[in-house]
């Protein structure tokens, strides 16, 4: 590849980005590197193995509480950078009690189901007292030792709210407490840390980050895909009302889930029978696509799809990670994601007017259970897609359904970049079929009228067009792509001298070719009407000004 590194002119290898930016490793003086967008938050899987989600902290000033705009004190004084914080910091803040139930809180509007949690360490008189989280009626307390304790309490929000920290219950004049973090977000868990300042702060793949996705991999891909919306609510909490029972009980947060935190659920049968699980009643599209991640948690099979029965569930064995049941018109998939956790996917075509999204434990393929203690499987992140032939990455959700937009990678202005009259694409990618969309990769003016593409079409076939001066000067495929599996595709254009090739193997060719106009523009992404993104996670792409030769395509898109 070196020396094909050498020849090109412009070398996207995912691995730097920051926001609305993805590096191009040559040219090195930043020509190459790609324009980012995407107006929404998303995850990815990180370089840890873990599912990283975007987290807000929406206190404010969430380790200076003496800071009076923000914080409103009752019955004691506050002195910030007091003490030793638990990052080793001297940013703890300390109260000391002017009389009795001394306490902090500021208001905030969330909306939802929202974790509070704030560290606290009594001091002298302190110790063996109550701190507790002001949090309308719901609190939680933790008696003092000396250490520092997270206290964490989970809560529904209506409209303002004061949230804040009692300390200590019950107080005597001149009692201290250390405190710091006090932190607010989304869920029914405590997640680590983020401090805040004036404003909440997020973390993870934020609006206009790219993903730089590790999914079973040590090299990342950029994760590329369509607007989608998960439907199904509380994806991750199946506790709450929405999810409805069939002859199963489900205990929250009992196992680390695939993003290494402790809010997998644990879902076992209460009665012996079928199809034991959870389900919601949701409107459904014609075509739709379901996933849920489960673990064996003593039981072997999971069951998936858009009622709580065989004829419309696909049935997945847990000990050999294998789709072993498919119901007629639906499709299953399973991909191990690490830790004993699989993706389980059901994809469906049908014109149900409601389906019922449905995910059940079972001790066979055909979905017979018996009640064996609490043996079931842990669960996490239910996503229901409407209108989608597969799964995209994970949409967690609360009360609402959640979009994630389109990502969007091109650059503009590089024409020294793109062989004009000749040229070669590269693309290294896992192919995703999208039944809906066309998939491009492009070299065009902006426009189209001059452009040249390397596509993975909607049907399932590799194909490459020209078009310059308005017209279709060549048009040429190969065979079928497979979901999951690498390809390296390339397209090497010359007037009257065209070729495709994948794999490492010529699939097509065109000798009366007219190559024209100025291309000035590589794009991932949806330039003119229509649906044309890359969906599929990219390893890599090259740019050639020349169009190489057939025994060099053939060793560059060898696997």
């Amino acid at each position: 590849m070196s020396s094909y590194f050498d020849e090109a002119s412009l070398v996207m290898i995912p691995s730097g980005y920051k926001d609305q930016k993805v590096y191009s490793i040559k040219p090195l003086d930043g020509a190459g590197d790609l324009a980012f967008s995407r107006a929404s938050s998303a995850t990815r899987v990180a370089s840890n193995g873990l599912i990283e989600k975007v987290r807000t902290n929406l206190a404010l000033r969430s380790q200076s509480f003496a800071t009076s705009a923000v914080w409103s004190t009752v019955s004691g004084t506050i002195t910030d950078n007091a003490g030793t914080a638990p990052d080793g910091t001297n940013t703890a803040s300390k109260i000391v009690a002017g009389n009795s139930d001394p306490y902090v809180y500021q208001s905030l509007t969330p909306s939802g189901q929202v974790t509070l949690s704030c560290y606290v360490k009594g001091v002298g008189s302190s110790i063996g007292k109550i701190a507790r989280i002001l949090c309308a009626s719901d609190f939680t307390d933790v008696t003092m030792d000396g250490t520092w304790q997270r206290i964490k309490v989970t809560h529904t929000a209506s409209g303002s709210e004061l949230y804040g920290l009692e300390v200590p219950n019950p107080a005597a004049t001149s009692d201290e407490v250390l405190m710091w973090g006090f932190q607010v977000e989304a869920g029914d868990i405590a997640t680590d840390y983020i401090a805040t300042t004036s404003a909440a702060v997020s973390v993870g793949p934020v609006s206009g980050l790219p993903r730089l996705d590790y999914l079973n991999s040590t090299c990342p891909r950029l994760l590329l895909e369509p607007q989608r919306t998960n439907t199904a609510l509380y994806s991750e909490q199946f506790t709450n009302a929405v999810w409805v029972g069939s002859a199963s009980t489900v205990v929250d947060n009992q196992a680390a889930s695939p993003d290494g935190y402790t809010n997998a659920d644990l879902l076992y049968p209460a009665t012996s029978g079928n199809f034991a699980g959870k389900y919601q009643n949701l409107a459904a599209g014609t075509t739709g696509v379901l996933s849920c991640y489960v673990k064996q948690a003593g039981k072997r099979f999971a069951q998936l799809g858009t009622d709580n029965n065989a004829t419309y569930t696909c049935a997945f064995d847990l000990q050999l990670g294998t789709v072993v049941r498919t119901a007629t018109n639906y499709t299953g998939t399973i991909t191990s994601v690490g830790n004993g956790w699989y993706r389980i996917t059901a994809a469906y075509v049908s014109s149900a007017g409601a389906v019922y999204p449905f995910i059940g434990v079972s001790d066979n393929a055909a979905g017979a259970v018996t009640v064996d203690g609490t043996n079931g499987l842990y669960i996490y992140g239910f996503q229901y897609e409407t209108s989608a032939s597969y799964a995209t990455s994970y949409i967690p959700t609360l009360g609402t359904s959640v979009t994630r937009v389109a990502d969007a990678a091109s650059k503009t202005g590089i024409s020294s970049l793109i062989g004009q009259t000749e040229g070669t694409i590269f693309l290294d990618v896992k192919a995703q079929l999208d039944t809906t969309d066309q998939q491009d990769f492009s070299i065009s003016d902006g426009t189209t009228n001059n452009r040249a593409i390397v596509r993975l079409t909607n049907s399932g076939i590799i194909q490459a067009v020209g078009v310059f001066g308005g017209n279709v000067e060549f048009s040429i495929g190969s065979g079928a792509y497979v979901t999951g599996q690498r390809y390296k595709i390339a397209l090497a254009y010359k007037l009257n001298d065209v070729a495709l090739y994948v794999n490492g193997v010529q699939s097509a060719t065109d000798t009366s070719a007219t190559i024209s106009g100025t291309l000035s523009r590589l794009g991932f992404d949806i330039f003119t009407s229509g649906a044309q993104i890359v969906v599929s996670p990219v390893n890599q792409a090259l740019l050639f000004k020349t169009r190489l030769t057939n025994e060099s395509l053939a060793e560059l898109t060898s696997l």
